[in-house]
């Protein structure tokens, strides 16, 4: 049984083209990252300390 290697496709064009944002649209999104990481960061703060004793330079996110 001879086993083939696929090789991987890269499209000639994307078909997901960014649009570019408008500068009202930039700064809601810059108030919504703002807020979200206010309701983040209390759960964050809480459970660090626990997270750094047990899992001492890994990654953490929230």
């Amino acid at each position: 049984m001879t086993y083939l290697n696929p090789t991987r496709t890269v499209p000639r064009k994307r078909l997901h083209q960014k649009r570019k944002l408008s500068p009202e649209e930039i700064t809601q999104w810059y108030a919504e990252r703002a807020a979200f990481r206010q309701r983040c960061q209390p759960t964050f703060d809480r459970l660090k300390p626990e997270l750094i004793k047990t899992h001492y330079n890994w990654y953490m996110a929230v």
